[in-house]
């Protein structure tokens, strides 16, 4: 009888201990399965990457527009392109990268004090050959972090198939990163851009599906929409990257018209960056006009519709014209 009794108390005690371990098992699991995952996403396009893209340091670099300067190199690369009225009725572009990397830049020319402003909008250093002497001036007094070809001529380079000196500058963004992370020019952005793929899929946007800016009777850049992309062109010639040929294509267009001003005894122009005005968005063949707003020179710019929500971009790359008051604008 006294044996029964002990071999029914190990079976209990066995039967016990299974159990717990069983119940920690299975808690272990379940505390396996809660885990998420993190998502890491481009700042300034909103693609899912890796936490090593996501957190690079961004950089903006002055890039010629005019005829002769083309083809470019290294707006396909780009985040965002900026182009902007300069003097002589041309335009000029200051280009945005993050996510992407390019082997090569150019051609890369000289600031004008209104790409300094959008500089300072994103909080980011930004590349270049010289500049007009109110922007240098503005450059050194203000401690701007600049990358400026004429004190650090080791990180850009001449193709010398390149005739035109002037158009003949260029960089990459090896050497760019290299020197910026050498003036420790890393800082916290500014700008938080919201995107929203699903809020471009409705029905009801107009659409566009073609878009022609004439900036003068001498410069027309136009936009085709083909395989959910815009498609550009510069005066009827398709828009593509120096030594591949691949075509500049990005998902959303944004046109902010701002005042350009000109200058008494001189070339160059003012634009007015801080303040409101009107524009349009366009990404995946839609269209939405819009407002926008700056409340200083280090604030970003926010657009909104007409009931006054913020409107996102669709998530890719972005070229962005800063229009004059004379620019024709045609949507179809």
């Amino acid at each position: 009888m006294k044996k029964k009794i002990i071999i029914l108390i190990a079976l209990s005690t066995m039967m016990l201990l299974t159990g717990c371990h069983k119940k920690a098992a299975d808690t272990s699991k379940s505390a396996s399965s809660d885990k998420t995952v993190s998502k890491y996403y481009a700042p300034y396009t909103g693609e899912e990457v890796t936490k090593d893209i996501a957190e690079k340091p961004a950089y903006m670099v002055s890039i010629e527009n005019a005829s002769p300067a083309r083809p470019q190199a290294g707006f396909t690369s780009a985040d965002i392109v900026y182009e902007l009225m300069a003097e002589g009725g041309i335009t000029r572009c200051l280009a945005l990268y993050q996510k992407d990397e390019a082997a090569k830049i150019g051609p890369i020319r000289s600031m004008r004090t209104y790409f300094i402003d959008l500089a300072y909008e994103y909080n980011v250093p930004f590349a270049h050959c010289g500049g007009s002497h109110d922007a240098l001036d503005r450059i050194k007094e203000e401690n701007s972090m600049a990358l400026d070809e004429m004190t650090n001529g080791a990180y850009y380079y001449r193709d010398k198939t390149i005739k035109v000196q002037e158009h003949s500058l260029f960089s990459s963004s090896e050497n760019l990163l290299k020197l910026l992370k050498e003036k420790n020019y890393i800082k916290p952005s500014n700008v938080k851009l919201k995107f929203d793929k699903t809020f471009w899929d409705n029905s009801a946007l107009n659409k566009a599906n073609a878009v022609s800016i004439k900036f003068n009777p001498s410069y027309t850049t136009s936009y085709q929409f083909k395989d959910g992309l815009y498609y550009k062109s510069m005066n009827n010639e398709p828009t593509l990257n120096r030594d591949d040929n691949v075509p500049v294509a990005v998902k959303n267009i944004v046109i902010q018209n701002v005042k350009y001003r000109t200058r008494v005894g001189e070339p160059y122009l003012d634009a007015d960056l801080v303040g409101n005005g009107d524009g349009v968005i366009l990404s995946n063949g839609k269209q939405i006009k819009v407002t926008w707003s700056k409340a200083d020179l280090n604030s970003q710019t926010i657009f909104k519709d007409e009931k006054g929500n913020i409107v996102p971009l669709n998530v890719g790359k972005t070229w962005w014209h800063i229009l004059d008051q004379n620019a024709q604008l045609t949507i179809n």
